[in-house]
């Protein structure tokens, strides 16, 4: 505006100068002063760009540290929490030590309870580490889990423990479960499902181990050994006395078989799975059953002479052991099925088995040609081994149900042997027939072996001697006399019979001849005179011998006392007859002259032989 002014003033002065060219004049002037002007600003924004650029430069370390700082300064607040928090835990699971540690058992189910509680407690803290990330802390990690490890280990021991507890109590107490038994089994099953559902722990394989251990320990316990052979040749088993052999044994395996449901049926609601269990647990003992059979079949066939009659015993403990499975609806092992067939072939064949024997026990017997002897041992020792094979009845009733009447009975029998030929299948009928056919194969085997050595008289007392043995056992051994019963005694009456017949042959001879020598053609006897004098003289003296004979024989009282009655019966009122037809009148008085006893004499000797 200046310039502008004196270029207006020198106008008017006497000065000419070229308005355009001062105007370029200026312009370029200030052109230079704007070059310069630019270029020192340009100059100082370089320098404050450069002074930028290096606070810049040295700014961004700062920021990074800054920044650095801040991470740092959270990782530590986050670092302090945490530490509080595995503090926390820490102390938490220091306490839960502490707690287990003032368990000295788990006796009650408050105990196990609690027990389990703090373990529950311990599944939680591990739970929560887990969650958030905190199993790199090994030491706490670590610690919790051997905490957890100990109280698995506590759990399965006192488990395994009261296992053997409950065992100990049912083996002092006959495998009984009484309130005591039902209790641990509670403090079981708390254990069992508490490890199952908390701990994913199954102990059922433990818990069948102990209870097939139990069982088998029960029955090895028992002691189980074959019979002591007895060096007596003649020596009959006839039972169990002191329950020591299979019977007892197949007993105390029965009551394990109807014990162990009630014991498993608090563990599991299923009666499948129990089923499936009792399997499982009884299979060593199952095992051991079927060697003990073997054991004790093999021992009787070598030694059948001795103990045929443990046959029955083996199948009834057989029985035992097959009514369990079916009473308790299970399924019949194969193993123990296939034993019932072969134990029924074992006990059929002791039926024929035992006139085989009588067979051999005479065929072995020698009788010397001069006979004195009253009861035979050989006849005496078979009725004793009948009478101790009567022992087992109760046993037979179902074996001889699945036989025919007299298919015991060997082809061959004695001469005077009847056999029973009623058809009934009443086993108590037909073992009361088997029992009448032993007496009686014995006895006329036992008159077969003596018949040609004796005379028929001697052979007849002979014989009832020995059926005086065989009646004071029946008298002694209600068994045998229950087995027999009326119609088997009927079988004894009339061997008794046939041998007082024998006893008595001489007598009944004299009373034959006197019959007949009574015997009248009208008004004239048979015989002469002379001949009958000499037939009284004859009778005469037999009757002398023949008493003498009887007078010399120790009779068994109740037989002496019978043939009596039996002489007095069929010769008294022969010779009455005969007596009164010579004495009556005075014709006969050369053959009356020869009678010795009139009637009531002979009535008083005959007396004097009972």
């Amino acid at each position: 505006m200046s310039a502008l002014n004196a270029m207006n003033l020198g106008a008017g002065s006497e000065i000419a100068i070229d308005v355009d060219e001062a105007d370029m004049s200026i312009l370029d002037e200030n052109l230079k002063s704007t070059d310069e002007l630019t270029a020192t600003l340009s100059a100082k924004l370089h320098r404050v760009s450069t002074s930028s650029a290096l606070a810049i430069k040295s700014i961004n370390p700062l920021m990074v540290k800054i920044n650095r700082l801040k991470v740092q300064q959270r990782n530590f607040q986050n670092v302090f929490k945490l530490v509080e928090n595995i503090r926390d835990y820490a102390e938490e699971i220091s306490s839960l030590d502490k707690s287990m540690s003032t368990f000295s058992g788990l006796n009650s189910v408050s105990q196990i309870t609690s027990f389990c509680n703090i373990v529950d407690k311990y599944q939680r803290i591990q739970h929560e580490l887990e969650s958030r990330n905190l199993n790199d802390f090994e030491g706490l990690r670590k610690g919790l889990d051997s905490s957890l490890r100990d109280a698995d280990v506590t759990l399965k021991f006192e488990f395994i423990n009261k296992l053997k507890t409950l065992s100990k109590r049912l083996k002092s107490n006959g495998n009984k479960y009484g309130k005591e038994e039902d209790d641990i089994i509670v403090q079981l099953k708390l254990m069992y499902d508490f490890m199952k559902r908390s701990r994913a722990k199954n102990m059922l394989d433990t818990l069948i181990k102990e209870r097939a251990d139990y069982n088998l320990s029960t029955l090895r316990a028992l002691n189980l050994d074959l019979p002591t052979l007895v060096k007596d040749q003649t020596y009959y088993y006839d039972g169990d006395k002191n329950q020591r052999y299979f019977v007892n044994y197949s007993k105390t395996l029965q009551s394990l078989l109807y014990g162990e449901p009630h014991f498993l049926s608090k563990f599991f609601d299923d009666f499948n799975d129990i089923n499936q269990l009792l399997f499982e647990i009884f299979s060593p003992s199952l095992e051991n059953f079927v060697n003990q059979f073997n054991n004790f079949s093999s021992f009787v066939e070598i030694h059948q002479s001795s103990y045929s009659s443990m046959y029955f015993e083996i199948d009834h403990g057989l029985s035992l052991i097959l009514s369990a499975f079916r009473r308790l609806n299970l399924i019949i092992p194969r193993q123990i099925s296939e034993l019932e067939p072969e134990s029924l072939t074992h006990c059929q064949s002791v039926f024929p088995g035992s006139f085989k024997y009588i067979d051999q026990r005479y065929s072995d017997m020698v009788v010397g040609d001069n006979v004195n002897e009253t009861l035979n041992n050989t006849f005496m020792s078979l009725i004793s081994r009948i009478s101790k094979m009567c022992q087992f009845q109760e046993y037979q009733l179902k074996i001889i149900s699945t036989m025919k009447n007299g298919s015991w009975l060997p082809a061959s029998k004695p001469p005077g042997f009847q056999e029973v030929r009623m058809g009934s299948n009443d086993p108590a009928f037909l073992l009361s027939v088997f029992y009448g056919d032993l007496i009686e194969y014995n006895f006329f085997q036992l008159e077969r072996k003596y018949k040609p050595k004796m005379s028929e008289e001697d052979l007849g007392v002979f014989l009832l001697f020995n059926l005086d043995g065989l009646q004071n056992l029946l008298d002694n051994s209600g068994g045998l006399k229950q087995v027999l019963g009326h119609t088997g005694l009927q079988r004894v009456d009339r061997m008794k019979k046939k041998a007082m017949e024998k006893a008595t042959a001489e007598w009944t001879k004299m009373t034959t001849k006197l019959m007949q020598a009574s015997t009248r053609q009208g008004d004239t006897f048979n015989l002469t005179s002379k001949e009958l004098g000499k037939l009284i003289d004859e009778f005469n003296k037999n009757f002398e011998e023949n008493f003498k004979k009887m007078q010399h024989k120790k009779l068994p009282a109740f037989f002496k006392k019978q043939l009596n009655q039996d002489i007095n019966k069929m010769l008294v009122p022969a010779y009455r007859v005969f007596y009164t037809n010579f004495t009556s009148n005075g014709s006969s008085k050369s053959v009356a002259k020869h009678f010795k006893y009139d009637i009531n004499g002979l009535q008083k000797k005959i007396a004097d032989l009972g």
